[in-house]
Formats: C-alpha cells, sequence, structure tokens
C-alpha cells in the first residue's frame, strides 16, 4: 500500500478466545470522510488471502478463514484523532486522512487460527525419503535418502502473526528437517548385492536350447523390499520372472484344451476331456532363477517342463419339470448363501430349496395384515373411514402399507385387528410356519408362496380385495428384486431389516403366471434380482 493514514482495526469476536490486536497493514485515506475510509477498507480487504510457500506446495486461505477479523468501522474512527492545531485549519476535515500513519490493527481468533495452522501444518508436511535401489536406464543405481520437511503449526500461527497482512499477503514458511529412518549406508550391501546381479552371466536352457539372459533382463526382475524392521532386501518380482518365462518357451509351448462338463439337474451328464498341454513348470522355474540371481554367480539353470493340465468348463441345463425346478433352486441356494425359495406355477410346477426354513418376516408380515384388514372391513368390525396414525384413516394407511411398506400404519392396522387375531387366520389359511405377534414376526418362503399362490387364483380373498391388494403390490415402491431380475409386470412385497432381504412376489410373465419368494440373509439386491432372473429364464 501507500504511505499515508494508518488506521487501528479493533475487533470483538463473540465466544471465542481473542488474541491482542495486531497490525495487518497500512491505509491511505486520500483526504476522505471517514464513511468513505470506511468503505474503502471494506473494499480492499473483502475477501483479502493469504498464501503460502511451503517448499513446491502452496497454501491459500482467506482472512475470515484464518481467524483474521477486521473492524473498518472502528479503523476509519482512529483517522478522526488528529492534534488540535488541525482542528483550526480550514475544512480541516476534508485533509485529516492526508499524509498520517495509523497502524491498521484486527484481532485473531485463536480457535480459528489453531485449526487452520493445524490443517496447514498437515497439508504443508513432506515425508522423509528413505534410501533405496533401483534399476533405471540400465544400471542399478541408489536412490539417497531425502530429509522431510515438517512445518510446525505452532511456527505457522507464529508467521501469520508477525506478517502485515495485506488484501493479497504472501508468506514463505520455514520447515524443519526431519532425517530419513534409512539412511544411503543402511543400503550399501543391498547396492553392491544387486550390481553384481545384474552384472552376471546367467544363460537358461528349455529342453537343450540354451538363451543368454541379458542385463536389462535380470535388472527388471529384481525387487528391493522392505521388512518388518525397515531393512531393505534383495528380492525378485514373481510377476515380472514369469513374464520373461512365458516368452521364452514358446518352441516347446502348446496350449492345454478344455475340458466341457455337461451339467444337467446338478448332475453330470457328460463330459468331453480337452488335451493335456505342455510348457515351462513356472513355479519351478521361478524357484530356481531367484536361487541364481540371489547367488550373483556365472551358471547355466536348466528350466523344467512340464504337462499341464486342461481347464474346465461346466455347462448347466435343467430339464423343465419339477425335477429341473428343485436342481435350480437348489444351486441357487448353495451358491448364493443363507436363502430360502419356494416358487409356484399357477396351474403348473413348484418347487422349493430350504423353503420351510424360518425367517424374521421384516415387512412381509404386511400382507398379513392386509388379510385381516379385509375381515375386519368385511364383518363391520372396521371401516375405511377410520382414523389411523399420521393424518391417514383406515384406507389411506391400508395403500401405505402396502405401497410404501409404512410401518406405522402397518402397527396401528395390526393392533385395531389384534395380532392373536392375525395369527389364527394365517394358521387357518395353512401357513403353519408363520407367527405374527407384534414384535416377533416370522415366517418362511413355502407359506409365503402359498398365501401368494391363494391370492392369484382367487381362493383368498373376494374379487374386489384381491384386485385392491395386487394393484397395490404392483405399485409398491421397491423395484430393485424380483421386478429387476424378470423385467416384467411383477405384484411383490419386500422386507428388509439389518441383514436380511426378501421379496415375495406373483410373476405375470409371457407365457406363465408363477409366485416366487425368495428370503435371505446377508445378501444384495442384485443377489436376489438375479436369483429371480434365472428362475424366470427357466420359467419362461
Amino acid at each position: 500500500m501507500a504511505a499515508g493514514l494508518t488506521v487501528v482495526f479493533q475487533l470483538f469476536y463473540p465466544a471465542a478466545r481473542m488474541l491482542p490486536s495486531v497490525e495487518v497493514g497500512n491505509y491511505n485515506a486520500g483526504g476522505q470522510t471517514v464513511a468513505e475510509a470506511q468503505a474503502g477498507l471494506e473494499k480492499q480487504y473483502r475477501g483479502a488471502r493469504i498464501t503460502m510457500q511451503a517448499g513446491d506446495k502452496k497454501i491459500a486461505a482467506t482472512l475470515d478463514e484464518i481467524g483474521v477479523d477486521v473492524d473498518t468501522a472502528a479503523s476509519a474512527q482512529a483517522a478522526r484523532r488528529y492534534p488540535w492545531y488541525e482542528r483550526l485549519v480550514p475544512f480541516s476535515s476534508l485533509y485529516i486522512m492526508i499524509g498520517r500513519d495509523v497502524s491498521t490493527r484486527a484481532r485473531y481468533d485463536a480457535d480459528r487460527l489453531q485449526y487452520f495452522a493445524d490443517q496447514a501444518s498437515a497439508t504443508a508436511y513432506a515425508a522423509p525419503v528413505n534410501a533405496s535401489v533401483a534399476f533405471k536406464d540400465g544400471e542399478v543405481v541408489l536412490l539417497p535418502a531425502k530429509p522431510g520437511d515438517v512445518y510446525a503449526a505452532s511456527s505457522i500461527g507464529g508467521v501469520i502473526k508477525s506478517a502485515k497482512l495485506l488484501p493479497d499477503t504472501r508468506l514463505k514458511l520455514t520447515p524443519t528437517h526431519q532425517p530419513a529412518k534409512r539412511q544411503d549406508k543402511d543400503v550399501e550391501g543391498v547396492l553392491a548385492k544387486a550390481r553384481q546381479a545384474a552384472d552376471m552371466s546367467l544363460t537358461v536352457s528349455v529342453d537343450g536350447d540354451k538363451t543368454k539372459v541379458d542385463k536389462a533382463a535380470i535388472g527388471g526382475w529384481l525387487d528391493f523390499a522392505e521388512d518388518s524392521a525397515g531393512r531393505l532386501n534383495l528380492a525378485l518380482k514373481p510377476d515380472a520372472v514369469k513374464t520373461y518365462l512365458q516368452g521364452i518357451q514358446s518352441k516347446i509351448y502348446k496350449a492345454p484344451g478344455t475340458t466341457v462338463v455337461q451339467i444337467t439337474n446338478n448332475k453330470e451328464s457328460s463330459r468331453t476331456t480337452g488335451a493335456t498341454g505342455r510348457g515351462l513348470d513356472i513355479d519351478r522355474s521361478i524357484g530356481l532363477l531367484t536361487a541364481a540371481v540371489l547367488k550373483a554367480e556365472k551358471t547355466t539353470v536348466d528350466l523344467p517342463v512340464s504337462q499341464t493340465a486342461p481347464s474346465t468348463s461346466y455347462k448347466r441345463s435343467y430339464t423343465h419339470d419339477s425335477d429341473g425346478l428343485t436342481a435350480l433352486l437348489g444351486y441357487l441356494v448353495q451358491n448364493k448363501g443363507d436363502y430360502g425359495i419356494s416358487v409356484r406355477e399357477i396351474g403348473g410346477l413348484s418347487a422349493s430349496a430350504s423353503g420351510s426354513k424360518q425367517y424374521t418376516s421384516a415387512s412381509t408380515y404386511k400382507l398379513f395384515v392386509a388379510y385381516g384388514v379385509f375381515q375386519w372391513i368385511n364383518s363391520g368390525q372396521m371401516h375405511w373411514s377410520d382414523p389411523m396414525v399420521n393424518g391417514y384413516n383406515a384406507e389411506g394407511c391400508f395403500d401405505a402399507m402396502i405401497v410404501k411398506s409404512d410401518n406405522s400404519c402397518a402397527v396401528a392396522l395390526g393392533q385395531t385387528v389384534g395380532w392373536q387375531n392375525i395369527n389364527d387366520m394365517m394358521t387357518d389359511l395353512g401357513l403353519t410356519n408363520t407367527q405374527v405377534v407384534s414384535g416377533d414376526q416370522r415366517t418362511t418362503a413355502n407359506d409365503l408362496a402359498l398365501f401368494l399362490y391363494k391370492l392369484q387364483s382367487g381362493t383368498l380373498l373376494s374379487s374386489g380385495d384381491r384386485t385392491r391388494l395386487l394393484d397395490d403390490m404392483k405399485r409398491q415402491i421397491y423395484r430393485q428384486g424380483i421386478p429387476a431380475g424378470t423385467g416384467v409386470t411383477v405384484a411383490n412385497k419386500v422386507g428388509f431389516l439389518y441383514a436380511l432381504l426378501h421379496d415375495a412376489g406373483i410373476v405375470y410373465g409371457p407365457k406363465s403366471t408363477y409366485v416366487v419368494v425368495i428370503m435371505s440373509n446377508n445378501s444384495s439386491w442384485s443377489q436376489l434380482a438375479d436369483a429371480a432372473k434365472q428362475i424366470h429364464n427357466f420359467l419362461d
């Protein structure tokens, strides 16, 4: 800034620890009034920032972020403090701010400054580099140790507090050096061994065909890794050696074939055996070369050749009958983990795998509550207009319970009908492994499948009630499971609680309509969708 008036800024920052007033810069008011001086200061310091250079890193922040609060009003008022004799000069108020220097000051918020200094310290830190060894440009070279740069938070805060802070302040931070734990002298032994290894005379023989390994190849194998104590050790990179071996075995290599195993209904029905291959025994060859290179003496290594077994490919198919469906569901449960699956084709096939395994129902129990509501409505013990919870009447709660899986509505409706009443209704329907008790709802894939089968077949509810429930199920909002896997119209109800994921639905396929229930623990929606897709492909 130009020399001239220096204004004292006073700052009050409530509920924070404040440091004493400090100088931030000079302001030349140039004959302005107090109000004009304040406006000029506000303009100059609006968005004012500090940029700190720490090695090759730059750290920038506004004065606000650092914790510098500038009081422009108090600073402008300081200009009114002038000697008595200046007041005798006509119109002296127009000139009072010319040629006077008053320190421009502000206060720091200690908490904000400390936070900024801590963050800047972490950002500026440059870790020390331990001495190491590498193969570069055809030679084994030393990678010398480098000290780290540490910028203490207290030092950063001190630099800021001692600086004259202008609207664009640039500071340079000076680090203290942190020595590397592994110095150049600590890797002298590894360096010498690596140079001997790279310069060694090494020949490999494959079925009597000899190849001299050049320095570049050996150097590319060398690996320099730390042990648990931080010491550097010489080793070989297995992947690099493997790549080299695969490149030199072309004269003796014969690719293995593929054995194709046909699996029908989870039983092997045929097998076509692939041809045996021939090539280097890669693992043994890597071991032989590692020993030779680390010894670093002139040698020829005879690389072992071995037979290579064919790979195996499995092709699965299922007969389109109950046996095939049972086999498919068994395969899905076996490979996907904790699953229970039940499938009932309307007027067709049915099968299950772990279908009688009981799970906590999660929100699938709301289907049972829906059934109870219909019974209470039809018997006159309940009306759709009855008030429930959250501003809903019974009708609104019913839809929210199925479409959005609203829990408060399900509880309110269940309490109205009575949990034991609903439980008895399920027993009467033949759902013998289902329990509907407040806070403890359990069921199985088979019971849910039976419920949905009766619903779709028209034996569970009247035509109007059936249509109402199915329409709500078709528009329920959670579609990541069975609907995503099948890609067709599905009326379903999901349940998810902790690690449990369930989906129970009626699938309207192009060839058949069927019920599929998938109950699972520690799975995912994508896995449920995949299971639904495989079942759908079998049935449709």
